[in-house]
């Protein structure tokens, strides 16, 4: 990574694990901690005032919007480390491409093996950033697609549909990860199955986006809407 510390904050509700949580962070030289949240609705604002938080730890069982509620929130959110007692989510959170699941108790070893997952998928991120284009799988061949090609992408099953400007390239991957290709500044996920190219909306209505020329309206999500409507500066 090009930063020296990672920037992250706590969301926890009951007072001994979140202590628990700071102590490791605290005695974690990488790590940077922001903030301490008792709750996902004041994170949620945090992470919204654009303070470049990179990581989360997060309880997923709290009082009001859940942990997992919190991450599906968020159009373009930082990594998650979930931090709970249930193995109930995990399945489901590393659909959303969390860096770690720790299930309490666990100890600081654990923790620090978690930081370290975290630290080499956000190295990844970076990367990629740099870049004008995405190499993705397809079958036997890479397949390198230009950022200003692609309009949207759209999720379907296990697959992703790419939609560019010659054609529409089908591959095995995630939406998730898909997303972390992508600069964030260009690319936004709008609906549980969409990614737009914020460089092709032409209009946006309560529930649909217009993209330019004929490409057609994408659906707006409604978890996504005020996320959406802030990043092009609709109030």
């Amino acid at each position: 990574m090009n930063q020296s510390t990672i920037s992250c904050i706590v969301v926890e509700d009951d007072p001994l694990p979140r202590a628990d949580i700071v102590g490791h962070i605290h005695r974690t030289p990488i790590l940077r901690l922001e903030g301490v949240f008792k709750d996902a609705m004041s994170a949620f604002n945090h992470i919204g005032q654009g303070k470049g938080i990179q990581l989360v730890f997060s309880d997923i069982l709290m009082p009001g919007i859940s942990g997992m509620e919190l991450l599906k929130s968020l159009a373009s959110p930082p990594l998650f480390i979930f931090v709970t007692a249930s193995h109930e989510y995990a399945v489901e959170s590393f659909e959303y491409n969390v860096a770690d699941y720790l299930v309490k108790p666990y100890d600081y070893p654990r923790f620090l093996k978690a930081v370290d997952k975290a630290r080499l998928q956000l190295g990844k991120a970076g990367i990629q950033e740099t870049k004008s284009f995405i190499t993705v799988k397809s079958g036997y061949s890479n397949l390198i697609v230009k950022h200003d090609d692609i309009f949207f992408i759209k999720a379907d099953r296990v697959y992703v549909e790419i939609e560019t400007l010659n054609k529409t390239h089908i591959v095995q991957e995630s939406l998730t990860n898909m997303l972390e290709k992508l600069p964030p500044d260009r690319f936004m996920r709008v609906h549980r199955s969409y990614i737009v190219n914020l460089d092709y909306v032409e209009k946006l209505t309560p529930r649909e986006i217009i993209m330019q020329g004929s490409i057609g309206n994408i659906p707006l999500g409604s978890s996504f809407k005020e996320a959406v409507f802030q990043k092009l500066g609709i109030g």
